[in-house]
């Protein structure tokens, strides 16, 4: 099975219907790294990373691939202390990860294509997040950077 654009539109659909199904994002959710500063409210950019193969996941015939997304949530610090911000940022962070550890299938994206999201972190880095800073211009924005590492099932044919 080859990731062709249903495919990949599903994949991303399931990531992001997860975040708009918890209601937390009022300053939007978006598919890509936006060139633009974050709005009012906590804000959801789903950012592709690294796809790469993994051999003891892999067939005879086909090859299995782990491919990361970054989640990365930004918050304002709009009329809050830094503590404010950061335990919401926490609760944003925890809630989303939770909605991916209870469905760590995917099951919403067709034709086995996922075999989970790496929760414990089999081939790699697991699923997790890591607190931050982004500058935008003059303002800085409290941010949470989520380690989303999906394993797709028979991602490319191999030559027989």
């Amino acid at each position: 099975m080859a990731l062709d654009p249903q495919h990949i539109a599903a994949l991303y659909d399931a990531i992001l219907d997860k975040a708009r199904a918890l209601k937390l994002f009022q300053g939007g959710i978006t598919g890509a790294e936006s060139d633009n500063p974050p709005g009012q409210g906590a804000a959801l950019a789903l950012i592709l990373g690294p796809l790469s193969a993994l051999p003891r996941a892999s067939g005879l015939a086909e090859t299995s691939c782990r491919l990361e997304f970054t989640v990365r949530i930004t918050m304002p610090r709009v009329k809050k202390t830094p503590e404010e911000v950061d335990r919401a940022l926490l609760y944003a962070s925890v809630t989303l990860i939770n909605a991916f550890s209870s469905d760590f299938e995917l099951t919403n994206v067709p034709d086995n294509l996922v075999l989970n999201i790496d929760l414990l972190g089999a081939y790699g880095q697991a699923l997790g997040m890591h607190p931050g800073w982004l500058a935008e211009g003059e303002v800085r924005y409290r941010v949470a950077d989520i380690t989303l590492p999906v394993i797709l099932n028979d991602t490319f044919a191999q030559a027989v």
